[in-house]
C-alpha cells in the first residue's frame, strides 16, 4: 500500500549477508520498525513486510501457498525460473494479494486471470531414473513397466488450456509416499529416541477436480502408542488431513476421497515414534582409539545397510566432528563411489557414499593428528550425523493400497504414478 519503500528489502538482504548462520534466524523480525516474515524454499527466500502488527501463523501459511502456486507453475522453484518467469510471478502475486488484501491462492480461481506466458528453464528430461510405478489392487497405477524421473514433480500444471479450449488435457497423477526418520542411537548402539513422520503428496495434472479415492492399508491403527514391530497392524500416533479429504469410508473401510484442483497439495501427514531397532535402515559402527604417545586419535567407522538387498540406499553422507586441537586428518584412498573430505574451517569430516545396496556395509579409517590434546578432546568427537535416502521403500510398513478416479473424462487415459521415498531427518548416533 505505498507504505514501505524499496529500501526495506535491502535492509533485509543486508541482515540475511550479515548472519553467518542463516538456518537459525527466526522466521519473524523487526528492523527500524519494518516487521518482516519470510519463509526459504529451494534457497529461495519469500518475504513480507508489514508497518504494523500481522497474524504471524497466517502469514507464515500465506507465503507458504505462494510459493506452492509458483512452483506449480513454472515446474521449479529456482533463482533463474524466478528471473526467466519474473513478469508472470509478478501477475500471481498481484493477483493473489490485491492492494495488500488476500484474494485466493487456488490456482483454479488464478488461471482466467493470468495472461502472461511461462518459460520452462528446464524441461523434464524422458522417464530415466529409478522411479517405479506400482500396481495396486483393482485399480492399478499404471500397469505396465515404466520408470519416471525423480524430478517429474517439476513438471509444470497446464494454464494454456484457459485461451484453447480444445488443448489436449494433462491426465497425469503423481503420488509421494514419504517418511523421514529422526533417530538418535546410544554409545551401545540403542535407540535413545526415534520418530517417524511420514506424509502422502500428490501432484495433480487431471481437469475438473474429479474425486480421487485412495485406499491405505487396513490394518491401520490411530493413536495408539503401541511401537512398531507387531504383525497385526500398523500404528500411527496421530495423522491430519487436507482440508479437502472427506473421511466419511475412513474409519471402516480405511479409504479417503478429496476433489483437489490441479497442482500439488499434502493430504495426509502422520507420525510414529517408537522405531524398533529392526526398522533402522542404516547403522553406524563407531570406534575411537587413541594412539599409545597420545598425539593421534585413530576413528573406525563401518556402516551397513539393513534393508533388503532388493532396495538400496542412495546420497549418504555421514558427518563427524573432530575436536577443535585437530591440525590434519590422515584418511585412505576412497573406494569406487565415495569421497573423503576434512573440512578445516568447520572442524567436520564428511564421508560420502553414492550407492550401498541392502544387506551390504562398508568402512573407513580415520586418523585425527595434532601437536597436543586437551582433556576434553575426546569428548568433542560426539554426535555424528547422517543424510540418506531409500527410493521405493517404506520402513513403516505404511502404503497406498488402490488408487481409483471417479467423474474423469469418458475415454480419457489416465497415467497414476507412485514413488515410496524414505528420508533421514535428524539421524544421530552418540559415541
Amino acid at each position: 500500500r505505498n507504505k514501505i519503500g524499496r529500501a526495506a528489502m535491502d535492509q533485509f538482504c543486508s541482515k540475511i549477508l550479515q548472519t553467518r548462520n542463516r538456518d537459525q534466524l527466526p522466521p519473524f523480525m523487526t528492523i527500524d520498525h519494518i516487521q518482516y516474515a519470510f519463509i526459504t524454499q529451494d534457497g529461495l527466500y519469500f518475504v513480507c513486510t508489514s508497518s504494523s502488527d500481522f497474524a504471524p501463523a497466517l502469514t507464515i501459511e500465506l507465503l507458504r501457498r505462494i510459493s506452492t502456486v509458483i512452483k506449480d507453475c513454472c515446474g521449479e522453484l529456482s533463482e533463474e525460473t524466478i528471473r526467466t518467469n519474473f513478469v508472470f510471478v509478478n501477475e500471481i502475486i498481484l493477483e493473489i494479494l490485491d492492494f495488500g488484501y488476500i484474494q485466493t491462492t487456488s490456482i483454479d480461481s488464478l488461471k482466467p486471470c493470468v495472461y502472461s506466458d511461462i518459460e520452462m528453464v528446464k524441461p523434464v528430461a524422458g522417464y530415466e531414473l529409478s522411479l517405479r510405478n506400482a500396481v495396486l489392487g483393482p485399480a492399478s497405477i499404471k500397469s505396465t513397466t515404466t520408470i519416471v524421473p525423480s524430478d517429474i514433480k517439476s513438471k509444470p500444471i497446464s494454464i494454456a488450456h484457459k485461451f484453447n479450449e480444445n488443448l489436449e488435457a494433462n491426465k497425469e497423477i503423481y503420488i509421494d509416499l514419504r517418511e523421514r526418520l529422526n533417530i538418535v542411537f546410544g554409545v551401545n548402539g540403542s535407540i535413545i529416541n526415534s520418530e517417524i513422520n511420514g506424509c502422502i503428496e500428490i501432484k495433480n495434472y487431471i481437469q475438473g477436480s474429479p474425486e480421487i479415492n485412495l485406499g491405505l492399508p487396513e490394518n491401520l491403527i490411530i493413536n495408539s502408542t503401541n511401537r512398531l514391530g507387531y504383525d497385526h497392524g500398523i500404528y500411527l500416533n496421530d495423522c491430519n488431513f487436507h482440508e479437502s479429504v472427506q473421511l466419511d469410508r475412513f474409519e471402516k473401510e480405511r479409504v479417503i476421497s478429496m476433489r483437489l484442483p490441479e497442482g500439488e497439495a499434502t493430504v495426509m501427514n502422520y507420525r510414529i515414534s517408537g522405531v524398533e531397532s529392526n526398522c533402522c535402515p542404516i547403522r553406524l559402527s563407531p570406534f575411537i582409539e587413541q594412539s599409545a604417545d597420545g598425539k593421534m586419535f585413530e576413528i573406525s567407522l563401518k556402516l551397513s545397510c539393513e534393508i533388503p538387498s532388493t532396495y538400496y540406499a542412495i546420497n549418504i553422507l555421514v558427518r563427524v566432528p573432530v575436536p577443535k586441537a585437530t591440525i590434519s586428518v590422515s584418511q585412505p584412498i576412497a573406494e569406487p563411489g565415495q569421497s573423503l573430505e576434512y573440512i578445516q574451517s568447520d572442524k567436520i569430516f564428511s564421508w560420502k557414499i553414492n550407492r550401498i545396496y541392502g544387506g551390504s556395509h562398508t568402512s573407513v579409517l580415520l586418523k585425527l593428528n595434532a601437536n597436543e590434546w586437551s582433556k576434553s578432546s575426546r569428548k568433542e568427537i560426539n554426535l555424528i550425523s547422517i543424510d540418506f535416502e531409500i527410493p521405493m521403500f517404506i520402513c513403516s510398513r505404511f502404503r497406498i493400497t488402490y488408487l481409483k478416479i471417479n467423474d474423469a473424462m469418458k475415454g480419457s487415459n489416465i497415467n497414476r504414478w507412485l514413488r515410496q521415498i524414505t528420508h533421514s531427518g535428524s539421524y544421530e548416533i552418540r559415541i
